[in-house]
């Protein structure tokens, strides 16, 4: 659980808050995992390409919190997701997912017939 923005970690808190948990999942689990969740997933928790880059810390994409819509332009460590909750309807989420288009100048809606 981090206490500070993702982005602000200095080298040290890196390795033991974003690389020493991979290597034991994959060690326990005996699979490489190359994808992260940023654990609060706002703007200010994602990295550069820089600072995960995959040579560096193995992860090859990660997601943000952020409901948007994901094109080949978007930056492969801050991918946007939607978290659907138990409130949620098919109704609501093609709401969430039409305005998320509907953002990046595109004209498609999720159910129409």
């Amino acid at each position: 659980h981090l206490s500070v923005a993702a982005s602000d970690l200095n080298r040290e808190d890196f390795y033991r808050e974003i690389i020493k948990p991979r290597k034991i999942l994959e060690r326990l689990l005996g699979t490489h995992i190359n994808i992260l969740a940023y654990p609060f997933g706002g703007r200010n928790d994602c990295f550069s390409e820089d600072q995960l880059c995959p040579e560096q810390s193995g992860y090859e994409f990660a997601f943000t919190v952020e409901p948007k819509l994901n094109t080949e332009k978007t930056n492969q460590f801050s991918f946007g997701r939607y978290l659907p909750t138990s409130k949620d309807t098919i109704e609501t989420i093609n709401e969430v997912l039409s305005k998320m288009i509907l953002s990046q100048g595109a004209n498609v809606v999720f159910g129409a017939n």
